[in-house]
């Protein structure tokens, strides 16, 4: 059996068995833009499964320009859209933020616990301020006290819902058609968008959410058993909440589309961002306690599972874009790969030494499903040895 059939075989198994419901995986390989070679072109792109369990529903076949929630995939969209920014001199990565964002100027940092001994960390529920009732701008919603002065250490969190912010008002829209503009219609990308109600087929085309049953881990949200079987759950919706675009968890679109970017960058070809820029994209951008603070986290697997899946042990730094690795690792990712991934365990990478980059979805929750990880890891080993590289 060849390469190409033996993973067709393994990930059809896993939507026939209900592993998960349903997934694309897509990859290509072109150019190394380090290196300045270029490869045999390669391109793998295919959809396994249902789009849907909802009961009473027909469980139509997945396809490759099916709606995906992207949730935090967007962000490697966001950072794109900043670097844009910063390339025309209308922002700078070194200004004080508050030039754009004068709501922050006066933000608080939280340092104790309540009267209970939790963590301060839901701010509005434990301090009595509810959740808003209406819809609430991007910097209204997100505007909590800090946990730290920024720089001093790190923790996932809502910063590239104010960069969004920041590039919609530098360029006098919303986030939305600043990225159809910058982005999507320059690489001819029609399935992406942060505003599904504005493009009926991207809506109609949505995948339903699944979720992972048997419980969650009390700390970190993620499925107590990986084998449990799964049940439909309703989409999730972050328009219902704010009045404009999320730019770092608010996109949908089709994976095929996205890999299209992604690949854009493996290849640096320009359309989005100048070689210096790109560069700029994959620094690693942490250092001393808040580089420290990021490899604690990831030495715990299940957050190591949230943050893109990388495994426990790999050196690692954090760039505008998303996760860095910082060593080869053999028969795959070379030193300088970025990945990440969104909540409904969405996987992505770009390995521009290798001209390597590609996506892998499902839409199933909680995040950081270790079956998705292990499907996902499985069509990226694949799509390594069919290169050799």
């Amino acid at each position: 059996m060849s390469a190409k059939s033996a993973i067709k075989a393994r990930l059809t198994k896993a939507c026939t068995s209900l592993e998960v419901p349903g997934l694309v995986a897509v990859a290509n390989v072109g150019v190394s833009s380090i290196l300045n070679v270029k490869l045999e072109t390669f391109r793998y792109a295919e959809a396994f499964g249902v789009s849907s369990l909802k009961q009473g529903k027909t469980h139509d076949a997945l396809k490759l320009d099916s709606t995906f929630y992207l949730a935090s995939a967007t962000k490697l969209l966001t950072a794109i859209s900043a670097l844009q920014c910063v390339e025309r001199g209308q922002l700078n990565l070194d200004e004080d933020v508050t030039h754009w964002l004068p709501e922050l100027k006066d933000l608080e940092i939280l340092t104790g616990f309540d009267d209970k001994g939790k963590p301060m960390l839901q701010w509005r529920q434990i301090t009595g301020i509810p959740l808003p009732a209406k819809k609430l701008p991007v910097v209204e919603y997100f505007n909590v006290p800090l946990l730290f002065e920024p720089g001093s250490s790190y923790m996932y969190s809502t910063g590239y819902d104010f960069a969004g912010v920041m590039v919609a008002r530098a360029n006098s829209t919303t986030l939305n058609a600043y990225m159809e503009k910058h982005i999507f219609q320059p690489l001819g990308l029609w399935n992406l968008t942060l505003n599904p109600d504005s493009k009926p087929d991207v809506l109609a085309g949505q995948v339903d959410l699944s979720m992972r049953t048997g419980g969650t881990h009390p700390v970190f949200g993620t499925a107590i058993d990986s084998s449990a079987p799964l049940t439909y759950s309703p989409l999730m919706n972050l328009g219902d909440s704010l009045e404009d675009a999320s730019g770092g968890a608010g996109g949908s679109g089709s994976l095929l589309d996205y890999s299209k970017i992604l690949k854009s960058l493996a290849a640096d070809d320009g359309k989005l961002l100048a070689s210096e820029m790109l560069d700029e994209l994959f620094r690693p951008q942490l250092k001393d306690s808040a580089l420290t603070k990021f490899k604690e986290f990831l030495s715990i697997k299940e957050m190591n599972n949230i943050m893109a899946g990388m495994g426990v042990g790999v050196d690692a730094n954090h760039a505008l874009g998303g996760a860095v690795v910082l060593e080869d690792i053999p028969g795959g990712r070379r030193k300088g790969t970025m990945t990440w991934a969104g909540l409904p365990n969405v996987y992505w990478w770009v390995d521009r030494v290798a001209g390597i980059s590609g996506v892998f979805g499902t839409q199933i929750v909680p995040t950081g499903d270790e079956k998705c990880i292990e499907l996902f890891r499985v069509f990226e080993d694949f799509v390594y040895a069919v290169r050799k590289v």
